[in-house]
């Protein structure tokens, strides 16, 4: 019986295990409260998805930024001026993607940072 406890012990005391623990909780709670199973839908998670997705791009994105020294406080205006300029590009100037991304690429590179006088530690 104490080996048993030793493993469940074990188990819940790394991050996976809590990690799982939290899974399945969440699984049970969606389970039970399904609101006319709505939780067994595709739609439902795929939209959790899409409205998370933002974050976890910006989330790369910062790491990024905070691994090569530059460290930006103005996340959110940063977030909200690429946005911008990826819509004009694509929406209005009719761009792909293949040539948007890198566009703002290079303007957040060069322009921004010769502007603000800030020396990006990357190529």
């Amino acid at each position: 019986m104490s080996e048993k406890q030793n493993i469940f012990k074990r188990v819940f005391a790394s991050p996976a295990g809590r990690a799982v623990l939290a899974l399945l909780l969440v699984l049970a709670v969606g389970a039970i409260f399904n609101a006319d199973g709505a939780f067994f839908k595709l739609g439902t998670h795929r939209d959790t998805l899409r409205e998370a997705s933002v974050y976890g791009i910006l989330a790369c994105g910062m790491t990024l930024v905070i691994i090569s020294g530059g460290i930006d406080l103005s996340v959110g205006s940063v977030l909200a001026l690429v946005a911008v300029c990826c819509a004009q590009m694509a929406i209005h100037w009719d761009w792909t993607g293949w040539l948007v991304v890198p566009a703002v690429w290079q303007a957040r590179s060069r322009r921004v940072c010769a502007c603000n006088r800030l020396s990006p530690r990357w190529p």
